[in-house]
């Protein structure tokens, strides 16, 4: 199922609240990659005003890519918060084509505004198409890694899921 985006509010830099062409409203993650945690109000510790500054910094390149772009997501699920965890495509032009080159998800691995988040567990029952993005997430993060991208070039960065480790263990 694919569908059709006619507006959106962005809250970080892997989650939107959506309207559907057909007037549906719902809150979708993109699927299989995380972004740098975005916080509220002063920052407690030196850790977290990191993770917050690259988490707006990761939202803003959102914005930007989404700008004056036609949106398309593909559902594959819900997560613990009940948003629907989708692949997002995005074309300046009509239809938007579901291909790797449109992928929000391989364009935040790129400019390193976003890790991986990957399906461990369970690969064969991924598509071909699926494990066709799942090794373009892979090696575009290597590459992003390498060439110090974005967050990546920030040796004080920790990726979002050890970030929310350490506070919950506060």
């Amino acid at each position: 199922m694919k569908i059709a985006i006619k507006s959106y509010f962005i809250f970080d830099g892997d989650t939107m609240q959506v309207t559907s062409q057909a007037g549906e409203q719902f809150k979708t993650r993109a699927a299989w990659i995380d972004a740098p945690e975005i916080g509220h109000g002063e920052a407690p510790d030196a850790i977290a005003a990191n993770q917050w500054q690259w988490g707006q910094t990761a939202k803003d390149y959102l914005r930007n890519l989404l700008s004056g772009k036609h949106l398309l997501i593909s559902p594959i699920g819900t997560d613990q918060y009940d948003r629907q965890l989708a692949f997002w495509f995005i074309s300046p032009t009509l239809p938007v084509r579901t291909s790797l080159a449109n992928c929000l998800q391989v364009q935040m691995i790129l400019a390193g505004m976003a890790c991986d988040f990957l399906p461990y567990h369970n690969l064969e029952r991924l598509s071909n198409s699926e494990i066709t993005l799942f090794c373009r997430i892979l090696r575009e993060q290597q590459n992003a890694h390498r060439n110090r991208k974005g967050f990546w070039a920030d040796p004080d960065f920790i990726r979002p899921s050890e970030y929310r480790k350490l506070r919950a263990q506060t």
